[in-house]
């Protein structure tokens, strides 16, 4: 193969480590910021969908600590209004989950999107390849 090939098959793979890499860093303080969401009753008020995004949707939800109300949203069409759910939150901040599995899962949704650059770089690596192959074939 050639040196670009070569460059290129190498720039992927250092590439890929480094993406697996970050995911298992997220991944593990997303599970270790998990251990701190504590579990509330919360009460739904309504359903809504953000503009320009026909199939998501987020419920929004209050629940009481220490007498304090606090709103959060949470991702999906959960429950009916006035409906009793429960939610894990982290006191005072905006967002609820359904599950601390939910939180690791949203913590971590963006990797993939770090992986479009490695598609860049792969396609056509794998084009010159199989182009080179059946030259040599022929």
């Amino acid at each position: 193969m050639k040196a670009p090939v070569w460059i290129s098959a190498v720039v992927c793979i250092i590439y890929g480590a480094i993406v697996f890499a970050v995911y298992e860093k997220w991944r593990d303080e997303a599970l270790d910021e998990s251990r701190n969401l504590q579990q509330v009753k919360a009460t739904v008020k309504s359903h809504q969908r953000p503009r320009g995004k026909p199939l998501s949707y987020f419920t929004e939800a209050e629940y009481q600590i220490d007498g304090k109300l606090f709103e959060v949203r949470v991702a999906g069409d959960i429950g009916t209004p006035g409906t009793i759910i429960s939610l894990w939150v982290i006191p005072g901040s905006e967002k609820g989950f359904v599950s601390r599995t939910a939180y690791v899962e949203q913590a971590t949704a963006l990797i993939p999107f770090m992986l479009f650059p490695l598609a860049v770089f792969l396609i056509p690596l794998l084009l010159a390849v199989v182009g080179r192959n059946e030259k040599l074939e022929h």
